[in-house]
């Protein structure tokens, strides 16, 4: 199970933690991960790591979304609760999957139903390298 403290997340406590090995579990962070990746944020993220930037902004979350967590704090509530509206969906996938090609993974999004958008520059998720 995805648990049941899902929806609780509390996103400022988990940036805010610098002991990660035993206040909070890794999937937590892997869910502020997915929540930046969703968002298309993620490789704006990474860049602002890599060149020591937060903007004006106290972290590098926030620079990447390019706005304080309080403001971040109502989507990534509803990000929340549309995992966890899917988690039978999600509990029935593999956890590790590698597919040939893509007949094979058009099969692998039929039998698992699958919603997944097209990768293109225009999906929200993926980013051109401009």
């Amino acid at each position: 199970m995805l648990g049941t403290n899902l929806v609780r997340l509390d996103l400022k406590a988990i940036l805010a933690t610098t002991d990660y090995k035993t206040q909070y579990h890794q999937s937590d962070l892997r869910m502020v991960s997915m929540f930046l990746w969703e968002q298309g944020k993620f490789k704006r993220f990474i860049q602002l790591i890599e060149k020591g930037e937060k903007n004006g902004y106290q972290s590098y979350f926030e620079a990447a979304m390019e706005m304080p967590v309080e403001r971040v704090l109502p989507l990534w509530q509803s990000c929340l609760r549309a995992v966890a509206a899917d988690e039978r969906q999600i509990m029935r996938l593999p956890p590790s999957t590698i597919l040939d090609d893509e007949r094979a993974f058009r099969t692998f999004k039929v039998l698992h139903e699958l919603k997944v958008a097209p990768l293109t520059t225009t999906t929200n998720a993926v980013s051109s390298d401009k």
